[in-house]
């Protein structure tokens, strides 16, 4: 993972999400990073990662915003504090900008496979990075067009 995070950091627009301080042993399960679209012409996460799994590399944006889970979402009936603060925990309302823009444009997810091999397959993860980054231009145009026309139908 950190010859993963030191190659990546080497491409503009990719920030590997860095682990905390504290942290002495980073969990190898999952690895995260983000890329700044414009970087990669203006495409978001998804199309980047639809673009990184053609490459072999699968990928995905990982989790919606846990505030949007039913599951999770603290009501006057299941919480006290939701009860007694019912203006903090409107959920229908509730605008957290950081992270819908990490969930709906920035981030990128990789699981674990990938690093149960070599330094090769990090070598391939980087190459399809940069590939993506430098035909990043012919992917927009066919993702908005594709949106458009599921939006349509």
């Amino acid at each position: 993972m950190a010859y993963l995070s030191e190659a990546l950091s080497e491409i503009p627009g990719v920030t590997p999400l860095k682990p905390y301080a504290q942290t002495t042993i980073q969990p190898t399960y999952r690895y995260i990073f983000k890329i700044e679209p414009e970087a990669f012409a203006g495409i978001s996460n998804a199309r980047f990662c639809e673009a990184l799994s053609a490459e072999g590399i699968d990928a995905w944006r990982g989790w919606d915003p846990m505030y949007r889970y039913s599951l999770f979402k603290p009501t006057p009936q299941n919480s006290a504090v939701a009860k007694n603060f019912p203006d903090y925990f409107n959920f229908d309302t509730m605008h957290l900008p950081e992270i819908e823009r990490a969930s709906t444009q920035e981030a990128v997810w990789l699981e674990m496979e990938y690093f149960m091999g070599d330094r090769t397959i990090m070598d391939d993860i980087v190459e399809a990075v940069r590939k993506i980054q430098v035909n990043a231009d012919k992917l927009a145009p066919t993702w908005t067009l594709r949106k458009r026309q599921q939006i349509c139908r």
